[in-house]
């Protein structure tokens, strides 16, 4: 894995889905939100963070000049995603649920899911990885454990052979599991790696929040 950008930046980026022809850029706003763990843009371009600072357990939208909250009463709100059908995701680490909202951040349903950190879709199914070392598959309203011992997981990336990755943030490790349940070691010579996503090429998309950079 080669280091592609020496970055000082927002790298929460990287928990949300890459778009080809994504750029990168400063948004200067007020207050500041200091607690974020999830950022999303949907398909419309919106960007929306969830942020936890200070009990604020909120969602934003973010524009220039001051955000807009348009979801509260979270208990440290994370990850955040964006199903083909329009819905979101929002995962809630202390509550152990995932939320789902309608486009207009009306509340569907949740999901039960201990300690959900980040998402990614695999089909219909909601892949998670949560707080606990565990990775979880959510299929039908249910969560199933598909992958134990992870520690200190962080990241979650699936590719188009349905294989998952996930960053292990104080080993510095990436991990790989096949379709098949087979568990690889991608990479162990990073920091602190967090964010990770597959681009538009394959590539896996590593943000490494020790040094500031995104690897790939």
């Amino acid at each position: 894995m080669r280091k592609a950008v020496m970055l000082t930046m927002i790298i929460l980026f990287l928990t949300c889905p890459v778009r080809a022809g994504i750029e990168i850029s400063e948004i200067s706003y007020t207050p500041r939100i200091t607690g974020s763990h999830g950022l999303l843009e949907t398909v419309d371009g919106k960007i929306y963070i969830s942020d936890s600072y200070g009990g604020t357990d909120k969602i934003y939208r973010i524009d220039t000049g001051t955000p807009v909250e348009v979801a509260s009463g979270f208990n440290i709100p994370a990850g955040m995603w964006q199903g083909d059908d329009g819905d979101i995701y929002v995962c809630d680490v202390g509550a152990s649920r995932i939320y789902r909202f309608d486009s207009e951040w009306s509340l569907e349903t949740w999901y039960s899911v201990p300690n959900p950190w980040t998402m990614v879709f695999d089909g219909s199914d909601i892949i998670v990885v949560s707080y606990n070392g565990n990775v979880y598959r959510v299929s039908g309203g249910s969560a199933t454990a598909i992958w134990t011992g992870l520690t200190d997981p962080f990241g979650i990336a699936i590719d188009s052979e349905r294989c998952i990755y996930v960053s292990e943030h104080t080993v510095g490790r990436i991990r790989k599991r096949t379709a098949l349940g087979a568990v690889s070691v991608v990479t162990e010579d990073l920091t602190q790696p967090e964010g990770i996503r597959i681009g538009p090429d394959g590539r896996l998309w590593v943000a490494d929040t020790a040094d500031g950079s995104v690897y790939l």
